[in-house]
Order: structure tokens, then sequence, then C-alpha cells
């Protein structure tokens, strides 16, 4: 009869990360069985899967102790050879289902710079990627040991800043405004979290207290069109320009919206409503359609066809606006994956990146930090475009 230990070795190594016991890499699975085995709080494995890079599967006895470790784990890992750990709730690759019947809060992953973004060509790159791993695990390895030889974490301490911010979004979910008032009170008393990050959750809670002027105005003061924009904040300011010129959620089926004063608020939200959108709800995907209706944006149908009814899309392009005849263009996404490393084109990714939306930004970093050393340099040679790459790395720890 199978331990547990053995039935997650046997579940973590197959399919695309399958090591039999003839494989030349089979050391590998009496390794993680030790790690396994020891009674530590945070462990991990290592995945080799097919058709990708291998990756830290890092494991920790609670999602507190998993939200410091991320933080930990940015701070201490060589960012030369690895991505930043990043949580997982659900499995990318069918090996990785395993791990959640031990750890169902999920674990951190953290994988090692793709060849594509590193300098190293194909022999180089197989040289490398011994050598990160060695470096990412004497790291990880050392962070662990200070854990077990002073943790942190008392049991009697109060919730990590983490923690806090998921109990805000999940009470944000439920419409629960007294249990956001709790979160929002507490996280505001902290000192963990920057400034941007309290003010997306300022501008979702007062969404929530549908204070739409109190959202334009926070919108101006904070000159969001000029910065990385979270959905949240999107969403809020979306909420307050749409439901400033009509009565209800009624409203907004039967169209029976002030048009004029739609256009006249959006207007200065222009370059931000835009922006490609990537919204989870048709709610928010409605309110949308309408701000790109009265503001005449190209293309608007075509991306929102799919993500919102039919029929009430039909009702809404026949709405006539009689406010702007000129057509505005869709800002498309960066795709960074089409662009060649030179300075020109390094230059423009930077200044995209300081407005983008938040989705964008660490696919947009991992691109800037895997430009040649020489561009690099002279780039950060120049005060304005170091002052610029220095607002990318703040914004993405930021975001972590």
């Amino acid at each position: 009869m199978m331990t547990g230990i053995e039935s997650i070795l046997l579940g973590f190594f197959q399919g695309d990360n399958k090591i039999t016991p003839e494989s030349k890499y089979k050391d590998k699975v009496d390794q993680a069985k030790s790690v396994l085995l020891n009674s530590e709080k945070i462990k991990y494995l290592i995945g080799y899967p097919q058709g990708s890079d291998p990756a830290f599967y890092v494991l920790c006895e609670t999602e507190e102790l998993m939200e410091y470790t991320k933080d930990w784990l940015n701070c201490a890992l060589p960012r030369f050879c690895c991505k930043y750990a990043r949580p997982c709730k659900e499995a990318e690759y069918s090996f990785e289902s395993v791990l959640f019947s031990q750890w169902p809060h999920g674990f951190l992953k953290v994988a090692i710079w793709t060849q594509q973004h590193t300098p190293f060509d194909k022999d180089e790159y197989q040289k490398f990627v011994p050598y990160a791993i060695k470096e990412m695990q004497s790291a990880l390895e050392e962070m662990v040991s200070r854990f077990n030889h002073s943790p942190v974490i008392k049991q009697d301490s109060g919730k990590s800043i983490g923690m806090l911010i998921n109990g805000f979004i999940n009470a944000y979910k439920e419409h629960d405004l007294d249990l956001m008032d709790s979160y929002y009170r507490e996280i505001m008393s902290r000192d963990e979290l920057e400034r941007r990050n309290k003010d997306t959750l300022k501008f979702m809670f007062m969404e929530k207290e549908r204070k739409w002027s109190a959202i334009v105005q926070f919108a101006h003061e904070r000159n969001v069109i000029s910065q990385v924009i979270s959905s949240g904040v999107v969403t809020a300011i979306m909420n307050a320009l749409v439901y400033s010129s009509c009565e209800d959620e009624e409203a907004l089926t039967c169209f029976e919206i002030d048009w004029p004063a739609l256009y006249y608020g959006a207007q200065e939200f222009c370059p931000l409503l835009t922006k490609t959108p990537a919204f989870d709800s048709e709610s928010e995907w409605r309110l949308w359609a309408i701000l790109a209706h009265v503001l005449n944006i190209e293309g608007f149908a075509d991306k929102v066809a799919g993500n919102v009814d039919q029929v009430w899309l039909s009702q809404l392009l026949e709405q006539d606006t009689s406010v702007n005849a000129q057509k505005i263009d869709l800002v498309e996404a960066l795709d960074v994956s089409k662009l060649s490393y030179e300075e020109q084109t390094v230059s423009e990714v930077l200044n995209y990146a300081q407005a983008c939306h938040e989705s964008e930004l660490m696919s947009l970093y991992e691109w800037l930090e895997a430009t040649p050393i020489h561009i690099k340099l002279s780039l950060k040679g120049q005060a304005p475009m170091r002052r610029l790459w220095q607002q990318v790395e703040l914004n993405v720890a930021s975001c972590l």
C-alpha cells in the first residue's frame, strides 16, 4: 500500500514530467522524496516538464505562510536566473494536480527564464540551465534554513497583507460592504502596501458605495491615465461615468442614458478607455461597450462580441448618440514577442509600460529584462530612460 508521499511522487513524476526508474534523472525522485519526508513547513520540488523549462514548486504548510514566502523568495532569488515566484491555485500541467491533495491552498511556482529571454544560444543555454537550478536551489535552501532557525511568523500574529487583500476582494465579489470596510481599514493601517495598490482598493470600495463623483475626483487627483492601471480602477471609473448618466442597471438594458453627458464625462478618460480591455464579467464588458459606443471607438464591437448578449449588443449599435462623428482608434495591447531588440524599440516599450494595463506589465518587464546588455547599459546611462526603467521595476514589485 502506497504512503501519501509515494502517491505524491508517483503523481508528480508522470505525464509531461515523467521520470522512470531507468531514467538518468531518477536521482531527482530520490531528492524529492527526502524533501517531502522532512518535517519542515516549507518544502520544494523541481519539475522538468517536457516542452518547457524547469521550475521550482514551493510548498508551504499554510496559505498565510505561502504569502510570506512569496515575498521572501522574490527578494532572495537571483533575478538573472528566474522569473518572479507566483502563486498557483490551479494546475497548468496535469502532473501538478497531485500537489493540491496535500496543499489545497496552492503552491508557489518559480520558473527559469526561457532561452528567448536570455542572451544565450542553444548550446550556451543548455549550460545555463543547470547553473540556474544550482543558484536558485542554493538561495531557496538558505531562505528555508533562516526560517527554520528564526521563524518570523508567530501563532498569534495578524493576517498577512496578502490574506487581507484576498479577503477584501472576496467581500467585493460578494457585495459585502461591511466586510469590505473591515478589511479596508486594517489594510490602510499597514505600511507594507504601495500607495498605488491602496488606491486601487479605495477605488473598489468607493465603487461599492456608489460614490460616483468621488471616484472621478480621485481619478483626477491620482492622474490615473498616466500610470499603470489595474482592472479594479478601470471598473470603478467605468461605473462612475455610466451611472452618473443614467438611473440604474435597468436603464442600461433599455438604453435610457444621457448620451451627451456621458460623452463629455468620458472624453477625459479616453486614453484609458481606448486600451484593449480584458474583463472577467459581462457587466464590465457592457459598461465598456456603452462607453466605447459613445466615444465612437472603431472596432469595439468586434472586441465585445462573444462577451455580451448579442441581442443587447445589436440594440446598442442602433443607438444614435449624435455626439461624436469622428472615430477613435482602439489601442491594441503591445505584443513584444514580435519585436526585435533595438535601442529605439526598447525605448518605445519602456514608454508604453508606464501607462499600460496591470495585466500586461509582467510580460513587458520580462521582455525588457532580456534586453541585450549593451542596449540596457546604453539606455540606463541616459537619465530619462533610467527613470522609466526604475519605474517599471517599482510597478512590477508592487504588483507581486
